[in-house]
């Protein structure tokens, strides 16, 4: 650990216990295995990286193995979520769940902060596997809310699988389908989704920062209306812009039908407390770009639809 960190130039943040470690395999030996070698992780990383403040992560158990899985409290900083919602929506409240990963790992990890360093949605709409897939457009729809979602949910970290798909088997294989990149390195719609949310979180002033949630807006920002389903929170960007991401948290997949459903919408009213003429409405689309146009305001009030396309709300500083 010492040699890679050197080597590194001290840039790790985080080290991962094992990944999804076979439990099932031999339920007798590996979960003492596992258990073992997450204890000498953390124990090394604080006794030759005393300094380095790394967050030392669970493995990622999943399925079956987290039952056998012995607890871990005391050696891992994080708790480490593989959460992938299968052909559901993110923000499902059936089998797909965040907050059901996340509760099942409770008994492992204790009540310690969680990351996901798995998750995503593969499109191998010929899959025979239980994995089930979603369309392409349906993918770029559901990229860019499955990263704020998690945000809200206390996830400060989400990688995404996969950058590039593994394989290039055909449309039968998921791991040739995970890519926001296909095995041959063409760019995918939701790689453009993905890429669209971070250039609007960057800003004009080049790298995104940590964005600041919630209580960082200055003035008083209001959406009116039925907020069934709607998901969204403000974030102050780097250079003072304020982003409000809204959206309807309902599925635009078929599974019987194996098809992209229309976005359904709604009109909300916006307030905005310091009365200003006009906002900039980013309205994202299935073929992962979005448009921006302006919205009118008359003494900070104007009309707004939203969809379980993501539209993000840019008020200037």
């Amino acid at each position: 650990m010492p040699l890679i960190y050197e080597q590194c130039d001290g840039a790790i943040d985080i080290v991962e216990g094992g990944n999804e470690p076979a439990l099932l395999a031999d339920p007798t030996l590996n979960p003492t295995l596992s258990w073992l070698h997450q204890r000498g992780l953390h124990e090394t990383v604080r006794r030759e990286l005393a300094g380095s403040r790394i967050d030392v992560a669970s493995p990622s158990y999943i399925q079956g193995n987290i039952a056998l899985a012995k607890p871990l409290a005391g050696f891992a900083d994080l708790s480490n979520l593989h959460p992938y919602p299968g052909m559901e929506h993110p923000e499902t409240r059936g089998p797909g769940r965040l907050g059901g990963f996340r509760a099942a790992m409770v008994p492992v990890c204790g009540g310690v902060a969680s990351l996901i360093t798995e998750t995503g949605y593969h499109t191998a709409l010929a899959t025979a596997s239980a994995h089930l897939p979603v369309s392409e457009a349906i993918r770029a729809r559901y990229m860019p809310r499955l990263l704020l979602f998690a945000y809200l949910a206390g996830m400060r970290r989400t990688y995404i699988y996969e950058l590039r798909s593994s394989f290039g088997r055909g449309p039968a294989d998921p791991e040739s389908a995970f890519g926001l990149l296909t095995h041959e390195g063409r760019p995918t719609a939701a790689y453009r989704a993905v890429k669209t949310l971070i250039a609007l979180f960057s800003g004009p002033r080049g790298p995104a920062a940590a964005p600041s949630p919630g209580p960082a807006s200055p003035r008083p920002i209001a959406t009116i209306g039925s907020h069934e389903d709607v998901q969204g929170q403000c974030f102050r960007r780097d250079d003072g812009t304020i982003l409000l991401p809204l959206w309807l948290g309902v599925s635009g997949w078929d599974r019987g039908a194996q098809a992209t459903r229309g976005p359904v919408s709604r009109q909300l009213r916006v307030e905005c407390g310091d009365r200003r003429n006009a906002l900039t409405m980013h309205r994202f689309d299935d073929e992962g770009g979005s448009r921006a146009a302006s919205v009118p305001l008359e003494d900070g009030v104007g009309r707004i639809e939203v969809s379980d396309r993501l539209t993000v709300l840019e008020f200037a500083a």
